[in-house]
């Protein structure tokens, strides 16, 4: 994976996380377990497509 891609994930982690915190009020713990699952779906996505479009 480029940098361009792992920048893409870390940045939609933050966007999501924000508007998760404004929409449910969520603590810091909350907003962990969030951000870990947000990180690992995006994550998974990203090497399945990596290996998609590898030939």
């Amino acid at each position: 994976m480029d940098l361009l891609k792992i920048f893409i994930v870390i940045l939609n982690i933050f966007i999501l996380t924000n508007s998760y915190k404004l929409i449910c009020r969520a603590t810091k713990k909350e907003r962990f377990l969030f951000i870990s699952w947000i990180f690992i779906l995006q994550s998974v996505v990203e090497i399945f497509f990596y290996f998609v479009f590898l030939h």
